[in-house]
């Protein structure tokens, strides 16, 4: 479901066409092979897919960029993310979640 809400809202802000469809198609085909596999099932990333969409991105590689350079900085900082305390990290968390959030969908609602 949330892998829906984010292409859905990724669509509309970039003005794409979105096919639930073919969003489901793929997503059953990816549990069914990681259910074989023993790997991990894919999940929509929401904060990446902020944004992308809002920086303009347009392209899907603009995905793997953005994995590539969140993979680099973890790896970089992850000694000083240690020493950080577990409320920080929620306080990072948080304002990246309300900064993401399309309010405009929740007055619809």
């Amino acid at each position: 479901l949330e892998t829906l809400i984010s292409a859905k809202i990724a669509s509309d802000r970039v003005d794409r066409e979105f096919s639930e469809l073919g969003e489901l198609r793929g997503l059953v085909i990816s549990h069914a092979v990681c259910g074989f596999t023993g790997a991990m099932p894919p999940t929509g990333v929401f904060v990446r897919t902020s944004l992308n969409t809002s920086l303009g991105a347009t392209h899907r590689f603009s995905q793997t960029l953005n994995a590539i350079v969140v993979a680099l900085i973890t790896l970089a900082l992850m000694p000083i993310f240690s020493y950080l305390p577990q409320a920080t990290i929620a306080a990072i968390l948080v304002v990246a979640a309300v900064r993401m959030t399309p309010f405009s969908y929740l007055k619809k609602l």
